[in-house]
């Protein structure tokens, strides 16, 4: 780690931790004084203030779209807003310890329900490395697994051929 895009690199990850894990307490006590669609909204209308600025500046400002374009964004749009909901008012009833622990377990729980319901991600061979000790570092082998929104990575040839 002696390079500035190394340093660059490890402080973006542990900024991007500290906000992903600071974000369950700040959602329950934001519920203390406003109610979960107020907190939903807020959070929609911050995310797009910030992202759409970037997404046009990445584009360099050619950025158009099509009747099918918005629909699906109206429907990807809806699906967040559920996902973020269903969050808040389990906020209201459950501790943010728990429920970050319950939220941080949802990459192991995608990565099961895709290779089951739509055979995306060959489950057997991703759990069976994390079986047998590959997080620790037990079996010798190159690479390292990171559970943590649906990563893995590996060494050339570690998984086979996905």
């Amino acid at each position: 780690m002696n390079k500035p895009s190394d340093i660059a690199a490890y402080a973006a990850l542990v900024t991007t931790a500290i906000v992903w894990g600071g974000s369950v307490v700040a959602q329950k006590y934001s519920l203390g004084s406003f109610s979960a669609v107020e907190v939903s909204v807020a959070r929609g209308l911050g995310a797009l203030a910030i992202l759409v600025p970037l997404w046009w500046w990445q584009e360099g400002g050619t950025v158009k779209f099509t009747g099918r374009d918005i629909a699906i964004f109206a429907a990807l749009g809806l699906g967040v807003l559920g996902n973020h909901l269903l969050t808040l008012f389990g906020l209201r009833y459950i501790g943010a310890g728990a429920a970050g622990v319950i939220i941080g377990a949802s990459p192991a729980i995608q990565a099961f329900l895709s290779s089951v319901l739509i055979r995306d991600v060959p489950f057997r061979l991703v759990w069976g490395r994390v079986s047998d000790g590959w997080l620790e570092g037990g079996s010798g082998r190159r690479g390292a697994a990171v559970v943590g929104r649906g990563a893995c990575v590996a060494g050339p040839g570690e998984l086979g051929a996905l």
